[in-house]
């Protein structure tokens, strides 16, 4: 490693460029448009009160345990964050001593760290953007130069090595360049070479998480997880365009500024995400959302967030405060105000196409005030956050999720049984998770045997307009053999389609699988499920295949102990021996 080091300051000092980073986002200029926005808006006006109102609370709060879990100190890095940015938004604005105390109690605890755990580097990379938003807020304090020399140690001359991140494709390459970009504006003046390095590898390598951005927007890795490295693909574009520094490699990537389309497609009629591969829910506020309305010209991305944001200031209480997971709030305003409003586009398309390895279809319909939500997956597990989820689906009518993707399991409590789930070809532990297999999933499988991961199933669309959808899949490369599944849903908002075509040559059994979070009811003769919540209810007839049955529900459906449980869930079920081609029709309505 040190030898590296010595190597990179070397090259780099025949090239270090002047970098005088004054602000981390808080520019002067962003302070007084806020001031005189929040004037005009009572909701902004809501939201930087209470922004202002949870540093008060962090105030009377001890600094945040070291606690490690797992192999991860991410929780407590990110809450060390959260403390940070808002009590330097609330300092910002109000110049009030109280909030620079407690930055420089946290500074002192966090830098006092051995080290913040590079063994796992978004750890590193947290910490890095949260301490150096405090030290930059505090440019006056005595204890600057310490601080800045502590943080050096800690996130400068780690990530002066070749690591994963820094050539990556998922949401870590977005998040550590960005979190080390940070550090490196704040150390620019004390060590010029190491920060003039760092800077300029963010600025070529960012392509790399880029790239993963498809030309229609989609993003492979989820909705959850689109907010995360999104947002931390846009803290790097800010951070270099505010300092005057590099920033022209996001122009390149036109799918990336179109994602906003596919975050906002993604979230369900009942407010909730399609919850495919590892998202987790429930849905969040998104400050990278009030980025790209401005850059993009598109207020019903406010629209929506609007909304998001009331419903997240009602419910905020006292664990809340706590939590890491509003820890970019403050970006919100700072973003709303911070780029030129493009001119307005108008949009009155309701529903998404989004191709790439791992191509989906978000569809929704509003018909007399109802709404209806139909989600259709399509992809292959070998990718970031991979399940075997190709050819699965959900669908939302009245108000309800009639079925559902099980989401995540806990990272945590997977990787305690000593599994590394972090790799996703055929023989990989991830698959002998439930909620990872395609046997989790409303999908079919053949012999309930695992999908090959490395298959990639292709979304066909038929027809798609606001009134109707017409998609179809080949799932034949998901299976081991030559063996033909095509899937076809269509979707008028009355009623669901989906169609499953088997070939001749199977001679194995078919097994479907569907999951629910509402009451199930079968008929006698297994040719009819009856859904029901709240007054409402769906059925589900079979067409065509004669033999083909519904089995019992089985309920808190899982493999072994090592899953998490299920216990809301509800498996709803058919295994058929496929003893000639058919076609087996399932009218949803």
């Amino acid at each position: 490693m040190k030898l590296k080091y010595f190597l990179f300051v070397l090259i780099f000092s025949l090239t270090v460029r002047s970098v005088h980073a004054q602000h981390l986002f808080f520019t002067q200029d962003r302070i007084d448009k806020i001031e005189k926005l929040v004037e005009q808006d009572e909701l902004y006006q809501q939201f930087h009160q209470h922004l202002i109102h949870t540093a008060d609370q962090l105030c009377t709060l001890p600094v945040p345990e070291k606690k490690m879990a797992g192999r991860r100190l991410l929780n407590t890095c990110s809450t060390f964050e959260k403390y940070i940015f808002h009590l330097s938004y609330a300092y910002q604005f109000t110049h009030q001593q109280k909030y620079a105390d407690k930055i420089a109690e946290l500074l002192d605890e966090a830098l006092s760290y051995d080290s913040w755990n590079p063994k796992h580097y978004l750890d590193v990379a947290e910490m890095a953007l949260g301490v150096s938003i405090g030290i930059n807020t505090l440019k006056e304090h005595p204890k600057h130069k310490t601080w800045v020399d502590q943080l050096y140690r800690l996130a400068i001359v780690p990530s002066m090595e070749e690591r994963p991140y820094v050539k990556g494709t998922n949401n870590w390459n977005a998040v550590c360049h960005a979190g080390i970009t940070s550090s490196a504006l704040v150390c620019q003046k004390q060590y010029p070479k190491e920060a003039s390095f760092l800077i300029h590898r963010a600025e070529k390598e960012i392509k790399n998480g880029l790239q993963s951005y498809d030309i229609s927007g989609n993003f492979p890795e989820g909705a959850s997880y689109w907010i995360y490295g999104t947002s931390f693909n846009l803290i790097l574009y800010d951070l270099l365009k505010v300092n005057n520094l590099d920033y022209s490699t996001f122009e390149q990537y036109a799918g990336f500024w179109k994602s906003g389309d596919y975050y906002r497609w993604s979230i369900g009629s009942n407010n909730a995400y399609y919850n495919y591969f590892d998202c987790k829910g429930p849905i969040r506020l998104s400050p990278a959302m009030a980025m790209l309305s401005q850059i993009n010209g598109r207020p019903d991305f406010l629209t929506a967030e609007r909304a998001v944001m009331k419903t997240f200031m009602e419910n905020y209480g006292e664990q809340q405060v706590k939590s890491s997971k509003d820890r970019l709030a403050p970006l919100f305003l700072l973003w709303l105000v911070g780029n030129s409003s493009s001119a307005e586009v108008g949009n009155d398309q309701t529903y998404f196409v989004g191709g790439g390895e791992n191509p989906v279809i978000f569809w929704h319909h509003q018909q007399d005030g109802k709404a209806v939500f139909l989600g259709v997956k399509g992809g292959k597990g070998n990718l970031s956050h991979g399940h075997l989820d190709a050819g699965s689906f959900i669908y939302e009518k009245d108000g309800i999720r009639w079925f559902e993707d099980l989401g995540r399991e806990n990272y945590t409590h997977i990787e305690s049984f000593g599994k590394y789930v972090w790799t996703y070809d055929s023989k990989a532990p991830r698959w002998e998770f439930f909620r990872h297999h395609n046997l989790g999933h409303n999908t079919v499988s053949i012999d309930q045997k695992a999908f090959n991961p490395d298959g990639f199933v292709a979304l066909d669309v038929n027809q798609i307009s606001n009134e109707m959808v017409e998609v179809s899949a080949d799932l034949s490369p998901l299976y081991t053999q030559e063996q033909a599944v095509k899937r076809n849903w269509f979707c008028d908002g009355e009623k669901l389609k989906m169609t499953d075509q088997f070939s001749s040559s199977l001679g194995k059994e078919l097994n479907w699988r569907f999951f629910t979070k509402v009451k199930v009811v079968v008929a006698k003769n297994g040719k009819k499920a009856t859904l029901q919540r709240d007054g409402k209810s769906l059925t589900i007839k079979l067409k065509g295949v004669k033999d083909a049955r519904f089995n019992t529900v089985v309920m808190n459906p899982h493999f072994t102990e090592m899953d998490s449980p299920n216990k809301e869930i509800s498996m709803l079920s058919i295994d058929l021996n496929a003893k000639e081609a058919g076609a087996l029709t399932f009218i949803i309505e």
